[in-house]
């Protein structure tokens, strides 16, 4: 009887062994499953207060309601959703890098105004774009995507406001 005992230990010993060292067999165990943050952090919330001067100050200027603010730490920007449903994302010095509205909203015309330079503004108007869909600023001036007739469209300026071009979907 001990015998028996002694071998089906030694046997299951073998076989618990065995599965120690499964991926040397070209066997990999499944990757645990896990819930809520796995991974690494890439954006934090953040309350409003902690949000760059400037970027407070432009938020306060076009009347808006923050719901959320995130800080994105892969690329140092800070991402703002508002109750209007518009998203504003930010430069780390405050500096308006893209505001965009939800499906089913635009910008308003106001808002327009306030952000982009006056002649800018007038060549929207002249165009007769009224569903700005969202406006970037980059290093080489605004992308302006919007609604017409025709479906999706934008339009690129330069820091001057100057139309330099357009394409259409």
């Amino acid at each position: 009887m001990k015998k028996i005992v002694l071998t089906v230990a030694t046997m299951f010993a073998i076989v618990a062994g065995v599965g120690f060292d499964a991926s040397a067999k070209g066997v990999v165990p499944p990757a645990p499953v896990m819930t809520g943050g796995v991974g690494p952090a890439v954006a934090g919330s953040t309350a409003v207060a902690s949000l760059p001067n400037h970027a407070r100050k432009i938020i306060d200027k076009l009347g808006l309601d923050v719901l959320s603010c995130e800080h994105e730490y892969d690329d140092n920007t800070y991402d703002v959703k508002t109750a209007s449903g518009l998203e504003l994302e930010f430069y780390a010095n405050g500096d308006l890098k893209e505001i965009e509205a939800e499906s089913g909203t635009a910008i308003g015309s106001d808002m327009i105004r306030d952000i982009v330079p006056k002649h800018m503004y007038d060549k929207l108007n002249e165009m007769n774009i009224q569903i700005v869909k969202s406006i970037e600023i980059n290093e080489n001036g605004y992308k302006v995507d919007y609604m017409s007739m025709s479906g999706f469209n934008g339009a690129f300026f330069n820091h001057d406001g100057q139309l330099v071009a357009q394409y259409y979907d």
